[in-house]
């Protein structure tokens, strides 16, 4: 059966978190491609992409991020730092995320897909470490478009060539725990459920016009199969 509602996932925030350990890598790898002078002009990445963090720290230090020869040293660099220093033991993997995922795979009407800021490499080796790869054929991510409304368009189009299907917002539903999430959504047309499991609380991501708020990833399943 061919599916016919969409599914996009943020990944961090909303499936997993990382509390700290992702500021000192991006940090670590910008000192190195850079140089120990490019110090992050902000340290909340909620709801950005990577590409948009690198552009704002050259942008900060009066450098023209179009084209910035050290974005691909940048994106090589981050892969490898992170893959070396970060193990499962520093994810923190939040609950119902695996019985959604799974739940959602095995009805048959739902195609799963990645909506997220991370580089491509990253954000598979962060969802391996969690045990979670394996649900995502697809996705739009933070070396697609450095602006994060951007994403969504890419991973529609995306979605359509894998399944065949024309989604309409009315069919797509993206989750995620950022006001730039819901934005996001908002940019294809698309219904949003927030989650509270980073750093934006329910006001927050009501006020940006999320129309579902969750603390609990599996209160996402019966939502979804009732959609239907």
């Amino acid at each position: 059966m061919i599916p016919y509602k969409l599914v996009l996932f943020d990944i961090d925030g909303t499936l997993v978190s990382l509390p700290e350990k992702a500021a000192e890598v991006v940090q670590d790898a910008m000192y190195s491609v850079l140089g120990s002078s490019y110090t992050l002009p902000y340290r909340s990445f909620s709801g950005r992409t990577d590409w948009e963090i690198f552009r704002d720290t050259v942008s900060h230090y009066g450098e023209n991020p179009e084209n910035h020869p050290g974005w691909t040293v940048f994106c090589n660099v981050y892969s490898d730092y992170f893959m070396q220093s970060v193990n499962s033991n520093h994810l923190v993997v939040h609950p119902g995320g695996l019985e959604l995922l799974e739940t959602l795979e095995n009805d048959g009407n739902f195609l799963l897909g990645l909506l997220t800021g991370n580089i491509r490499e990253m954000a598979t080796f962060k969802l391996s470490l969690a045990g979670l790869a394996d649900f995502f054929e697809f996705g739009a991510f933070g070396d697609d478009h450095w602006i994060r409304e951007q994403l969504g368009p890419i991973a529609k189009k995306r979605a359509e060539m894998i399944s065949g299907e024309i989604f309409t917002g009315s069919e797509i539903w993206v989750v995620g725990d950022s006001p730039r999430d819901v934005h996001t959504a908002r940019f294809i047309e698309a219904k949003c459920i927030g989650v509270t499991n980073g750093k934006h609380s329910t006001g927050e991501l009501l006020q940006a016009g999320a129309d579902i708020i969750t603390g609990h990833l599996l209160e996402i399943a019966p939502v979804m199969l009732n959609s239907r």
